[in-house]
């Protein structure tokens, strides 16, 4: 239960950072992490995306879009985030 309730403020963390800097990609990479450890890739995708659009050079963001995209089973759009 503990590591559920850190997951949770770790959202919380990254949603406050989003908020006062909207336009850096790091929040929503770190949120689109941290639901993919809760096994929510649902959630992480948006995330993931919005990532590699604001940072297209940023490597870790290609990969945690790949690994949402195969935790969907959508392995072709999983392959296609690693090779952009």
């Amino acid at each position: 239960m503990a590591a559920a309730n850190d997951l949770d403020s770790a959202l919380a963390s990254f949603r406050s950072a989003l908020e006062i800097s909207p336009r850096a990609a790091g929040a929503e990479l770190e949120m689109a992490k941290v639901y993919l450890k809760m096994n929510r890739a649902k959630e992480a995708l948006p995330l993931a995306e919005a990532a590699v659009v604001k940072s297209p050079l940023a490597g870790e963001a290609h990969l945690v879009l790949a690994r949402a995209n195969l935790m969907l089973g959508d392995g072709n759009r999983a392959s296609q985030a690693i090779r952009n």
